[in-house]
This record gives structure tokens, sequence and C-alpha cells, in this order.
């Protein structure tokens, strides 16, 4: 990781695009899960490691790029100007006074995590998305 400052912005045609995530490492050793049984939540020992490779990073950053602003707003957080976090939202409201989004995705690339990304891209997601 670079000595340099993370900054945080919505994510736009501009800033984002299907290679966006070339240089994200998506690497997560996994324990537990949660797990619905029997109607009851319960954390279960599940172990895996979820890796994304270049093609499914490529995958997951076209998908995002071809929806921004259509029925997702995404927020990321940029280091050289190269994604390392971002978060993504649904725009259609939910709850009995319509105070809900979707989270649809968020993850932080591994060396950028424990150091603020996560709650800078957080911050910028829980304000509504037509603020």
């Amino acid at each position: 990781m670079k000595n340099d400052t993370v900054k945080f912005e919505r994510l736009t045609k501009q800033n984002f695009s299907g290679y966006s995530f070339d240089s994200f490492v998506r690497h997560q050793e996994v324990t537990q899960c949660w797990r619905n049984v029997d109607g009851e939540w319960k954390l279960l020992p599940v172990v895996f490691t979820e890796e994304w490779n270049r093609e499914e990073c490529r995958r997951i950053a076209k998908n995002i790029s071809e929806n921004l602003d259509k029925n997702i707003i995404g927020y990321g957080a940029f280091s050289d100007g190269t994604v390392v976090g971002y978060i993504t939202v649904g725009t259609s409201f939910f709850g009995s006074r319509g105070q809900y989004v979707q989270l649809v995705e968020f993850e932080v690339s591994e060396e950028y995590r424990g150091k603020k990304s996560e709650k800078g891209c957080l911050n910028l997601a829980v304000k509504r998305p037509d603020q």
C-alpha cells in the first residue's frame, strides 16, 4: 500500500469502468457464515477462501458500470485514482416510511482493509441516495 490519502467519491462513468478493479485484491479467508436453519439465523462454521481473479473483477466492475444511476448508486474509495474500496446501494426505497435502500455490494481491497476505507464508503452510502 502506498503512503497516500484515500479519497471518497460517488462512482460515475468518468471515474469508474469495467476495468476499475484490475488492481483490486479480493481475498477473504472465511471461517463462519450466517445460515437460516429451520427459520432461525445461526452462525455456523463454514470454511472457504474467496478469491477474485482478473476475469471476475472485470465482470463485477462491468456490471456496476452498466447499472450506475439506473438501479444502483455507488461510492468508491480511491488511492492515486485507483478504486481500493466500494459500496453500491439500490435506488428503490422500501420500508413503512420509505426509509431503507438495499445494500448491494460492499468490498475493500485486501491491503486497504482496517484503514478507514470501509468507514468512508459507508458514511457516504448511509445518506439517502437522492441527497
